[in-house]
């Protein structure tokens, strides 16, 4: 490989491993855990800020691709994303919106699945026209 190949594959193996790893980790996390990766928090330094935002908007993007997927089935009804799609930004905007709204929820160790689902079923109902 040529030189220039080797360090687009060190950057991208540096980038994306870390992020995977850390969706690993939330994929058996608690909603807290996930909050705390969604949130800018104030004390950390801008990297681990930047770290824990990627990690955020890749649990929550491939959260919306696998509903996006599953929802093709026809008893997949819990919600109703709408057809145009949802960015990451605007579920993890969303999700912190839930989560503070449902503190306790926090409190009670509820799975980020189960928050995910939770929040952009609040947000897309089936019965809404937003579809």
């Amino acid at each position: 490989m040529k030189r220039k190949q080797l360090l687009i594959l060190a950057m991208a193996v540096v980038t994306i491993v870390p992020s995977i790893l850390l969706s690993q980790q939330c994929l058996r996390a608690e909603a807290r855990d996930l909050y705390k990766q969604c949130i800018t928090d104030p004390a950390a330094d801008a990297t681990t800020n930047q770290l824990y935002d990627l990690t955020c908007l890749t649990y929550l993007g491939a959260w919306i691709d696998g509903f996006a997927v599953a929802s093709t089935w026809p008893q997949a009804k819990a919600l109703c994303l709408p057809n145009d799609g949802v960015s990451g930004e605007l579920a993890k905007a969303i999700l912190v919106k839930w989560l503070v709204k449902h503190q306790s929820e926090l409190k009670n160790g509820v799975t980020s699945r189960l928050a995910v689902l939770a929040a952009l079923a609040e947000e897309y109902p089936c019965n809404s026209s937003r579809r």
